[in-house]
């Protein structure tokens, strides 16, 4: 399957749960089941008939029409993610890496389990903070200076060299704009990134 084709599983498997009014101590294992009977071949629609309206759009941050309340924030990063990486991260797991306040995801790994450099500190924060926005959608594009405020509250902030180390991830973002005023949008590719180092700060991947 195709990473198109995914994320239309993905969207179409979301939708389904959430339409379908399934108590939040169920989402998840229904996300997984809606994944499977979808990926499987299984009846594309969803649970209120509008399988062919879900299919708009193409891209895993159209999750959701907008931010919403931490367990729905937290339920999308963890989707968005699992669909990206092909494995699956559960919401208490991702609690250890993010916070949600009034619907926004904010980062809250321990500045001590980030990389000595900040070069690979700021490339880690970045690409977290912005998967976590853009899942959730917050915003599809994230702003630089927001990526710049987040790495001085983490101690990785460069002066002289922060547009230098966020542009090793040009291969991974869609950029708008220039200098301070550009905003960043994770591609698949970038997706695939930060749940991979998302998995890698999780560590076995245990919920303990």
């Amino acid at each position: 399957m195709d990473k198109e084709s995914v994320t239309v599983v993905l969207k179409e498997a979301h939708e389904a749960v959430k339409d379908a009014g399934i108590s939040q101590g169920l989402r998840e294992p229904a996300f997984v089941a809606a994944i499977a009977l979808r990926a499987g071949g299984g009846p594309s629609s969803g649970v209120d008939g509008s399988g062919a309206a879900r299919q708009e759009g193409s891209q895993v941050g159209d999750l959701t029409s907008g931010p919403g309340d931490a367990p729905d924030a937290m339920m999308a990063i963890a989707e968005g993610l699992s669909a990206a990486s092909g494995g699956q991260f559960t919401v208490k797991e991702l609690e250890r890496i993010y916070a949600v306040r009034d619907g926004v995801p904010e980062l809250k790994v321990r500045s001590s389990d980030l990389p000595n450099s900040k070069a690979a500190g700021t490339v880690d924060v970045a690409l977290l903070t912005m998967a976590g926005r853009q899942l959730a959608a917050v915003e599809e594009y994230t702003e630089a200076e927001l990526l710049r405020e987040t790495t001085k509250k983490f101690g990785k902030f460069d002066v002289g060299n922060f547009a230098k180390h966020v542009g090793r991830l040009d291969h991974l973002v869609l950029t708008d704009g220039t200098g301070r005023a550009a905003k960043r949008r994770l591609t698949n590719p970038g997706l695939e990134e930060a749940a991979a180092r998302a998995r890698a700060y999780l560590g076995d991947g245990s919920d303990g």
